[in-house]
């Protein structure tokens, strides 16, 4: 069920009001208004029509067109003082409707557009509708299992299927009452790439037992071949977000470096999807011949992957000197540099062709699971005490970022035509849906910010 129009709206385009130090111009439709220069100066009032029946929430719906600049969207209260809901930001582009969510509707004395832009330049905006209704239901009960793959592939792609497919709009409730049905691993992977990616981490993973796990863990937190098997299985979906993100940079093919390519999941993936794939870590640091590694280095030889070995001294230097590739990729490893990654990035902006592609992929700061717990007062980072008492240097995660962080290096080190997707690669850890499952996955589909991996890409200049 969808929320319903209230009978009488909230606020009337009629009763808009331009503040004095706006400027209205005339169209065919709709309001439009050139704000003040002044950064948060309010450029259009329109005060609340009548007092709400005491209903509930709401959602106040403003579908606007901004020309120039940046304008913000609010609720103040009656006496203007504060905001009652939280601002909606909107660039320049087509119009855009956005939604503003109203948890006591009788609270809102008006709603304002002002001039979000610093630097005493003016916005341009053009006001098409308001309307309002009240917060509804969605029941996703029904379609868990045909949302699932969306869940863990593509987190816009899950909230748009629920909106076009349910009716589902923004701020609506969505409710889910089977916390218990089986997951169909197998039938999560259906086209021919996703096949292949599966079988490569299944193999992997079949060859576990030839890994030394205390070789790895010295600098970083000890986990065993059971986190491993389960890491592998679940670094399907990252490996196949990777490879759309190439394929939609117009990259379906060519000369790739990856750099910490750890087992070669990727690096062994893309080179049988017909990449041709140079994989250099620091495998000298793990033993002889890679050590720890040995076995799977061997594998990744054995397909015709260019395998490099380097340790902590050398591998700037090393990779310095691989020459020019059509994508350099780092895929769970930025989040491990410590103090800068600056000079990380520019290394691989070095070896990248122009026109080529730098690909990435991290643990997204803002995930669900980080904000709970730091709503509980703990660390979002392994346990203190592995980290206290590894040796020098740490390898584990020193920061993690957002996507925005993410496009601002990328394009700090001169990339362009940045694209993005989130995904959710950690419930692939279970064989059921439960309770957490359906929480995170109502988290993504209100916002898809909270998922739990980013990959991100962009073409060197």
């Amino acid at each position: 069920m969808v929320g319903m129009s209230m009978s009488l709206p909230l606020f009337d385009l009629n009763a808009a009001r331009v503040t004095k130090d706006s400027r209205r111009l005339a169209c065919a439709e709709g309001l439009q208004v050139v704000t003040p220069a002044e950064q948060w100066a309010y450029a259009l009032v329109i005060p609340r029509s009548h007092v709400p029946e005491p209903r509930g929430e709401a959602v106040v719906e403003a579908t606007l067109v901004v020309e120039s600049g940046l304008v913000g969207v609010c609720l103040v209260n009656r006496d203007g003082t504060h905001l009652v809901a939280d601002e909606k930001f909107v660039a320049p582009g087509d119009s855009t409707t956005i939604c503003l969510y109203l948890p006591a509707p009788g609270e809102a004395g008006a709603l304002v557009l002002r001039n979000a832009a610093a630097g005493q330049q003016t916005s341009c905006f053009r006001l098409n509708t308001v309307t309002d209704r009240s917060v509804g239901e969605t029941d996703i009960t029904a379609v868990i299992h045909e949302l699932f793959p969306f869940f863990i592939k593509d987190s816009v792609a899950l909230r748009q299927t629920v909106s076009s497919r349910l009716g589902w709009r923004e701020h609506d409730r969505i409710i889910c009452r089977d916390f218990s049905s089986p997951i169909d691993h197998d039938g999560l992977w259906q086209d021919a790439c996703e096949r292949v990616v599966l079988k490569t981490a299944h193999e992997l993973i079949d060859n576990l037992e030839h890994f030394v796990p205390a070789l790895v863990g010295q600098h970083n937190v000890h986990l065993n071949r059971d986190f491993y098997r389960q890491y592998l299985y679940m670094s399907v979906t990252r490996v196949v977000g990777a490879i759309r993100l190439l394929e939609k940079l117009g990259l379906p093919g060519g000369r790739v470096l990856e750099v910490g390519s750890f087992f070669g999941l990727f690096a062994l993936s893309l080179q049988r999807l017909g990449y041709e794939v140079t994989a250099i870590d620091r495998y000298d640091s793990y033993g002889i011949d890679g050590g720890a590694f040995a076995h799977f280095l061997g594998l990744l030889r054995d397909e015709g992957v260019t395998v490099i070995s380097s340790d902590r001294d050398s591998e700037y230097q090393i990779i310095g000197q691989c020459g020019m590739f059509d994508c350099t990729a780092s895929f769970a490893v930025i989040e491990h540099i410590p103090h800068t990654p600056r000079e990380f990035l520019s290394l691989l902006r070095n070896q990248t062709r122009s026109g080529g592609v730098i690909l990435l992929d991290t643990p997204n700061l803002t995930r669900h699971h980080n904000v709970k717990l730091l709503a509980q007062g703990k660390s979002i980072f392994n346990d203190i005490k592995e980290q206290f008492y590894c040796k020098i240097p740490f390898e584990g995660h020193h920061r993690e970022y957002t996507r925005g962080e993410l496009a601002w290096m990328l394009e700090e080190v001169g990339c362009v035509d940045i694209i993005s997707k989130y995904l959710n690669y950690n419930p692939l850890q279970f064989s059921s849906v439960n309770q957490t499952i359906v929480e995170d996955l109502v988290e993504t589909i209100h916002h898809p910010q909270s998922s739990d991996t980013i990959i991100i890409g962009g073409r060197v200049t």
